[in-house]
């Protein structure tokens, strides 16, 4: 039996911690391991399942793909036990696998026209995802890791940008200017934080927090405008706040 001066021991020398409750884009509850010095980050087999589309408990089976194997070559760690103190601060084993082996496998199946994983990539998957965590896991951000973060948002943000182009266009003949633009952002604001002006810089100076909503709420909008063939865009986005609410 170990003795508790044993087991203090063995927890000091466990490096990763085990997080739970994680936020990625409109994933939640994602179960990572981080150590706090080295910043080294492992996944669980669940959360690859959760964000690649797999069915529960495939992950050993697809990893062990030879088209994957040979897509990766010897840098393919298929996962194994690790040992991390748990969020109760006890050591605990968890079945993961290292971040850059779930990159990995996210660029072999976008080879493979995968589209869980091509929509991952366009949203700048590698800094993003690992910018957020350790941010989540209150591990100091440097502005170059926040920049990656704001990246990612900005991506969803153009592509709703691009759907208001192009319903524009196809409503007006023509593109909006700026300044329908500036209205669209300010609707956004209204409806999500009371905000009654418009920033142009509000994306970069967004807070996570924000940042999520608004990407959160040009999610829902682009699964919504649809409903409104033929309608302009500016009023799509004030319905749909309204149904967001």
């Amino acid at each position: 039996m170990e003795t508790s001066a044993a087991l203090s021991f063995q927890i000091e020398k466990m490096p990763l911690r085990y997080f739970d409750e994680i936020q990625y884009g409109s994933f939640s509850d994602l179960e990572v391991l981080v150590d706090p010095k080295t910043r080294e980050l492992w996944v669980t087999r669940p959360v690859m399942e959760r964000m690649l589309g797999w069915r529960a408990d495939s992950a050993r089976e697809k990893l062990a793909s030879k088209s994957l194997k040979s897509f990766a070559g010897k840098s393919l760690t298929v996962g194994k036990k690790v040992k991390a103190k748990d969020v109760s601060d006890r050591p605990n084993t968890f079945t993961a696998v290292p971040f850059d082996t779930f990159l990995t496998v996210v660029k072999w199946l976008a080879t493979n026209k995968d589209d869980a994983a091509i929509a991952l990539l366009v949203a700048g998957f590698a800094d993003s995802f690992t910018s957020l965590v350790l941010e989540q896991c209150g591990i100091k951000v440097t502005v170059a890791e926040r920049q990656a973060v704001v990246s990612f948002y900005l991506t969803k943000y153009h592509e709703y940008q691009d759907w208001i182009r192009d319903t524009h266009e196809a409503l007006y003949g023509r593109k909006p200017d700026r300044r329908y633009y500036q209205q669209v952002a300010i609707a956004i604001n209204q409806g999500l934080f009371e905000r009654w002006s418009f920033n142009s810089d509000r994306l970069n100076n967004a807070t996570t927090e924000e940042l999520r909503e608004i990407e959160c709420f040009e999610r829902f909008a682009m699964r919504q405008t649809p409903k409104y063939p033929g309608v302009d865009p500016l009023e799509v986005t004030k319905t749909v706040l309204q149904d967001y609410a």
